[in-house]
């Protein structure tokens, strides 16, 4: 095999010829009309652009079937693959959320007619899987239950995790000043919700049960401090 025009190019100058040879057509073509690909030495595909089209419009098919039987066959490396391409490229991130975007704001009521479709029809399915979910992460469900209360009193919503603040806190009561056994474990806004108070981890404390239950929605200002027999 001879050497191409587009390698010779090379050899001489030492430098990528500004123009290449589609494989396909024998055309030569600036370098723009061909798509990148690094496995080749002049880091171009060897097809242009418009072969690549016309062939994948008149295979179309077959390409699907391949792709999603190659995606079966191997799901989780490929999850893996397009996790880690979306998660380190900004540019395509971007580009895909704004499109996310844009279909969104085009096809807004369509979306929302289907999801009610699909909520009516999986009703039970869902209720079952939330409900076996919540009973599974009782720290989910906590914070769930709080911020929409904290939302329903019109209260400042921010992120709360209650295992950082029982690891802040420990097993100590701010309201009687005693070990809290892990079973009796409460958490109570400083502030209540519906006295002005935020749901945030800055307002959120350990307490007993029985503590939490003394205590209301009363400011500190307004109890006797520490309880007793917490």
């Amino acid at each position: 095999m001879g050497v191409s025009a587009r390698s010779d190019a090379s050899a001489v100058t030492g430098k990528r010829c500004p123009r290449t040879t589609c494989a396909k057509r024998g055309v030569v073509q600036p370098r723009d009309a061909f798509h990148k690909d690094r496995r080749n030495k002049d880091g171009l595909e060897s097809w242009c652009k418009a072969c690549v089209r016309q062939y994948n419009e008149e295979n179309k098919d077959r390409i699907n079937a391949y792709r999603r039987e190659r995606y079966r066959a191997n799901r989780e490396r490929e999850r893996e693959k397009s996790r880690t391409y979306y998660a380190t490229n900004d540019a395509y991130r971007e580009k895909a959320l704004e499109k996310d975007r844009a279909y969104y704001r085009a096809n807004r009521e369509k979306i929302a007619a289907y999801d009610r479709e699909r909520n009516q029809r999986n009703a039970e399915k869902n209720l079952a899987y939330n409900r076996a979910y919540l009973e599974a992460h009782p720290e989910k469900s906590r914070e769930y239950n709080a911020r929409y209360h904290a939302r329903k009193r019109g209260a400042t919503v921010e992120s709360v995790s209650y295992e950082r603040i029982l690891a802040r806190d420990g097993h100590w009561c701010y309201l009687c000043e005693n070990d809290v056994a892990p079973n009796e474990v409460s958490y109570d806004h400083v502030v209540p919700l519906s006295r002005g108070g935020a749901h945030s981890e800055a307002n959120i404390k350990v307490v007993h049960r029985s503590c939490n239950s003394r205590k209301l929605n009363r400011l500190l200002s307004e109890l006797k401090l520490p309880f007793q027999n917490g």
